[in-house]
């Protein structure tokens, strides 16, 4: 997957939210970044860990911060067998609301 060529979004309730890293915002703006393609992000950890330099564990706590403090909606398919097919990033537009 190439890197995005679009604008990423860093709204002012992630950039001063103090329950989240550096990284976690950087990842969240990312993130921003590839939903403007589909209206959601449909990358891997294993993308996310090849752009940054980081290891998948570290991907996958994050993305889950982000997706506990409400910044971000998780929707996973998965096959009959209850394996992961496919996985949809939302950014909620209402982060503040559903975070508080």
């Amino acid at each position: 997957m190439p890197s995005p060529s679009y604008f990423s979004i860093l709204t002012a309730d992630v950039r001063y939210d103090e329950r989240l890293s550096d990284f976690a915002k950087l990842l969240y703006s990312d993130i921003t970044a590839l939903c403007n393609k589909k209206g959601y992000c449909d990358a891997t950890n294993d993308y996310f860990a090849t752009q940054f330099g980081k290891s998948k564990r570290t991907i996958s706590a994050t993305v889950g911060v982000l997706a506990d403090t409400g910044y971000i909606c998780i929707e996973v398919e998965r096959d009959a067998k209850g394996a992961v097919t496919a996985r949809k990033i939302w950014v909620q537009a209402n982060a503040r609301a559903a975070a508080e």
